[in-house]
């Protein structure tokens, strides 16, 4: 949502056409990251097959077919074929480790749920944020805007989790680890008191 913004910073004018695949490569980000432990498991299993499974999609569907589309369609579409080969991987990947460990369906889509949904709530937020009139690019005023949709997206997304964490009876999960680290930072602050 804020590739545009961020190339514009970044990059310069001299890269808007990048806009569309960083958008498109943001998708391929989630995916990635929808199944970044999946490897530790495997390895923890003894199951390093599994790992060059998971990789067949991208190289046997994901490198032809982005070769091919890219020859006769143009970057962008051959960016989707990444994409998609990551979704196959995804599936690839957790069918596996549903096979390998007495995880049920339901099971997986818990971890998933709170995040996805949350993603939904600050869509809308950045959306309308972006909706506003912005500031002449190549401003100081561009940056602090960009700056501001960045920290409210992060600030909605972070309310949305704790509050779907908190809805969902505060199960054992990422939330309750990031709380459990940020007490314990707590009490390891020094005593300001002099002495």
């Amino acid at each position: 949502m804020l590739a545009e913004p961020m190339v514009r910073i970044l990059l310069g004018t001299k890269w808007l056409e990048a806009i569309p695949l960083l958008q498109i490569l943001a998708v391929f980000g989630t995916i990635r990251a929808m199944q970044a432990g999946v490897g530790s498991v495997y390895l923890a299993l003894g199951m390093t097959r599994s790992i060059a499974i998971v990789a067949i999609p991208h190289v046997i569907v994901g490198l032809p077919l982005a070769t091919y589309l890219l020859v006769h369609y143009g970057l962008k579409t051959a960016t989707i074929a990444v994409v998609v080969s990551g979704a196959v991987a995804l599936v690839t990947s957790l069918a596996i480790l549903m096979y390998a460990l007495p995880v049920r369906l339901a099971e997986l889509a818990s971890c998933y749920w709170r995040p996805l949904l949350s993603i939904a709530v600050m869509v809308p937020a950045e959306l309308v944020l972006l909706g506003s009139t912005a500031p002449a690019p190549a401003t100081f005023q561009y940056l602090v805007w960009t700056l501001f949709l960045i920290i409210v997206g992060a600030m909605v997304y972070s309310a949305s989790v704790w509050a779907l964490w908190r809805l969902a009876g505060r199960p054992l999960g990422a939330e309750s680890i990031v709380l459990e680290r940020l007490r314990a930072l707590r009490k390891r602050k020094p005593s300001s008191t002099l002495r």
